[in-house]
């Protein structure tokens, strides 16, 4: 009997793609805010981000889709600084925590879509990185939170933010979370 022919080589696995550029700011586009990191890595997409390293830290250029607050009408929660409890309701300067007993402070909690013309980015705005980003206190009146917010969101508004990635503490390393760091208001 002949022998068996040879298998055919396995083709070579296709080159990554490459990363796709970082949008430009139009002329008729507002930046609304400015990174502040110590280091700013060049602006990169939405999709670089989702695929990048964990724990990671990103510079980005986007819009705002979507922003949920905790509770709708209070855009600030009550958090402990010591173990992180949150307590929903009316903010209250001498609210001490059901855990550990301390005194709890008001700290932005929100939710936003970052998007450009890659995908779309859920991230957490929170605590000072909030406050720098909102330029507003957690005690502010929510009408003001939210006016600057839509004014964010308007057309033609672009966010230059940076981003860190991570893994929540005891959560699984499958899990990642997206927080606006280090950046500040500009309008």
């Amino acid at each position: 009997p002949a022998p068996a022919p040879a298998p055919a080589p396995a083709p070579a696995p296709a080159p990554a793609p490459a990363p796709a550029p970082a949008p430009a700011v139009g002329a008729s586009e507002v930046v609304c805010t400015k990174p502040e990191c110590d280091e700013v890595p060049p602006i990169t997409t939405v999709q670089n981000v989702l695929n990048g390293p964990v724990p990671g830290k990103y510079h980005l250029r986007v819009v705002i889709r979507h922003v949920t607050a905790r509770d709708a009408d209070q855009p600030a929660t009550m958090c402990c600084t010591t173990c992180g409890a949150t307590v929903r309701g009316p903010l209250s300067p001498n609210l001490k925590c059901a855990t550990c007993d301390e005194t709890m402070r008001p700290q932005f909690m929100l939710r936003l879509t970052l998007a450009d013309n890659t995908g779309s980015l859920p991230v957490i705005l929170y605590g000072e990185d909030a406050k720098q980003f909102l330029g507003l206190v957690p005690t502010a009146p929510s009408a003001d939170v939210r006016a600057l917010l839509a004014q964010y969101a308007a057309p033609r508004h672009v966010i230059d933010c940076c981003i860190a990635s991570y893994y929540p503490s005891g959560a699984a390393q499958t899990r990642v979370r997206y927080q606006v760091v280090n950046t500040r208001r500009l309008l």
